[in-house]
């Protein structure tokens, strides 16, 4: 295996490489294995984010390797690309230029002990102009109704003089703004592109990110015998911690209820993580009076627990329809669905709603360094064939072939991670290296977290890859890495993401519409079509990867009927694609960058004693 000596500032260029050879073949795994190899960083520059850093040690399945991953969750180096309408836009280092790479965006995390919060007085129409302005936002309007009940409580008034600026193009913003009275002129540099009036939402994807505004928006006209113009304001921490307790609550709720169900008193140690797990699971449904829940005969893959209402239960007998029982809030039928591994579980009963029933339910498909006194040395492994990206913008596009086998790569990287609940977040064929027999590595675990059983919350990924609950702030877990696994697969058939818009609003917008909206080209063949569909799923319940067979459902999909998955994991099936490498010190396939002209000072603090 080859290492390579590689420089790095705080800024992420990489700089002058040297080659040196290393003999030991056994650390050749494709799973995580990381390109740059010492990395040498200022450490003046370098001390506040390392302090931010959690480091995790991954060991190979493979191998006897390690690397290091770290939670960046208050990094925020955004520039701005182009918006359109009321949108605002930050930027990804992403433009679709063939040679450039794109770069991933990570947010603050929220906090539930951050501020309250606030409730500020409005009359009905002030209510209703605020909710309706929310509603018709193609972002905002995919809340939930309680969300943004919340929201229209927390917005708070402010008054602006016409000729005002409501927001200056170039500032980073922070808030939203529903207009309430007066006319808003909209302004690209010097030039007017359009106005609006009253009950129309702006500045929402200040909510997700630190961002620069793209447009300025000012008061013209008030309209009213009054002189100022009117703004509702919401800013992000309210947004954010609005977001975060609104999911909390559900979840703590639904927690609450589950520990009262006699049938889950009965579960393994840790019970209490498994009925979080549980209560993060479960859906609810709701039935009106007279409506046939359960059917004798049919198949049975749920389970039900009454949170609502009453049900009766019947048997058909020879004899006709024999009633067994009422069953009321807190009980539960069904359960069988959760424990028969046979796939041919019938229903022995019919469930009917005597009045309105709300019912939690659970599908059977559950899931189940080195340093001196100027640099800090990471020492990782190289992969001299370059990064998916680049030979991917020469091919234009991959055969199922070459896809299929890069995406294997990926899900054993993937499936490695997961098992020691560290989630990735950032899929993309930027963070893909070939190594010299053209296996493909993981790398940069910047955005990577360990998580438990819970969620995580930070806004992190980049725009084309993100996954719809990491928009909605709905908290997220390693099925946002499934979903980048779709967008991944669809980008190396067709050479594109599916969802990609001129700005990250329209991009967003188009993530949270779907892939049925979206499309996929006829082109791509139908177990692949089939493949991207299930992975691209708005729920994460319902993708492939996240059920009850975990990852296993990845491997064993129809698209990979044909596929050597022992072979892959063996190291021994012969990579469709190997990389061209003469030797050690061969970089053809690097972009170069000038040396250093200077040294850092010296840095003596000591900061890292207690590491």
């Amino acid at each position: 295996m080859f290492t390579c000596i590689s420089k790095l500032n705080i800024f992420g260029h990489k700089r002058s490489v040297n080659i040196e050879k290393k003999t030991n073949d056994q650390n050749n795994s494709h799973l995580h294995g990381l390109y740059a190899i010492i990395i040498n960083i200022k450490i003046q520059q370098w001390i506040h984010l390392m302090q931010k850093i959690i480091c995790i040690n991954i060991k190979s399945k493979l191998s006897k390797e390690y690397a290091t991953a770290g939670d960046f969750d208050d990094v925020h180096n955004l520039l701005v690309v182009n918006s359109k309408d009321l949108s605002d836009s930050s930027v990804s280092s992403c433009s679709y230029e063939k040679s450039n790479h794109r770069g991933g965006i990570i947010g603050k995390t929220p906090s539930l002990q951050s501020e309250p919060i606030p409730i500020y007085h409005k009359d009905e129409r002030s209510q209703q102009q605020i909710k309706k302005a929310i509603i018709e936002n193609e972002f905002l309007g995919n809340l939930e109704e309680s969300q943004i009940n919340t929201i229209v409580s927390a917005m708070y008034p402010k008054l602006i003089k016409p000729n005002t600026l409501v927001i200056q193009e170039g500032d980073i913003g922070s808030h939203l703004y529903v207009s309430a009275v007066g006319e808003f002129d909209i302004y690209r540099g010097t030039n007017f592109q359009r106005s609006f009036g009253p009950g129309v939402a702006f500045g929402e994807l200040a909510l997700l990110y630190n961002t620069k505004r793209l447009r300025s928006i000012s008061v013209s006209k008030p309209f009213t015998v009054r002189r100022e113009g009117k703004v509702w304001i919401l800013d992000r921490s309210i947004f954010s911690t609005i977001m975060m307790r609104s999911v909390q609550n559900k979840l703590e709720d639904n927690l609450r209820f589950l520990k009262r169900v006699s049938v889950l008193q009965k579960l393994p140690e840790p019970k209490e993580h498994v009925l979080s797990k549980i209560s993060d699971l479960i859906k609810i449904e709701f039935y009106p009076a007279g409506a046939q829940i359960v059917r004798q005969g049919e198949k049975g893959n749920k389970f039900y627990i009454i949170s609502g209402g009453t049900v009766r239960v019947t048997k058909d007998t020879d004899f006709g329809e024999e009633e067994l029982v009422v069953l009321c809030k807190g009980q539960y039928f069904g359960e069988k669905a959760l424990y028969d591994d046979s796939g041919e579980n019938r229903r022995h009963a019919n469930v009917i709603a005597l009045d309105p029933v709300e019912c939690l339910t659970l599908d059977r498909t559950l899931y189940k360094t080195y340093k001196d006194n100027k640099f800090v040395y990471f020492l990782m492994e190289v992969c001299l064939g370059g990064d998916v990206w680049t030979t991917l913008q020469r091919r234009r596009r991959f055969d199922d072939e070459t896809s299929q086998f890069m995406i294997a790569c990926v899900v054993e990287a993937l499936d490695h991670l997961h098992s020691m609940n560290i989630i990735y977040r950032d899929l993309k064929p930027e963070n893909l290296m070939l190594d010299n027999r053209g296996y493909v590595k993981l790398i940069d675990f910047g955005f990577s977290k360990r998580i438990g059983p819970s969620k995580t919350w930070t806004f992190a990924g980049t725009p084309e890859y993100v996954a719809p609950e990491i928009i909605l702030n709905k908290g997220h877990d390693r099925a946002v890495d499934y979903w980048a696994l779709g967008i991944l697969t669809h980008e190396l058939l067709i050479g594109r993401p599916p969802f990609r818009g001129p700005d990250h609003m329209t991009t967003y917008n188009k993530i949270l519409k779907g892939i049925e909206v979206a499309g996929i080209p006829n082109n791509v063949n139908k177990s692949a079509n089939f493949f991207i569909k299930k992975l691209l799923r708005s729920s994460p319940l319902e993708r492939l990867g996240y059920q009850r067979n975990g990852i296993q459902d990845i491997r064993d999909h129809k698209w990979f009927s044909n596929f050597n998955w022992t072979a892959l994991q063996r190291l021994t099936l012969p990579a469709p694609i190997v990389p061209t490498i003469r030797s050690s010190t061969d970089t053809r396939n690097f972009e170069r960058y000038p040396p250093d002209k200077e040294l850092p000072p010296d840095e003596n603090s000591n900061w890292d004693i207690e590491f």
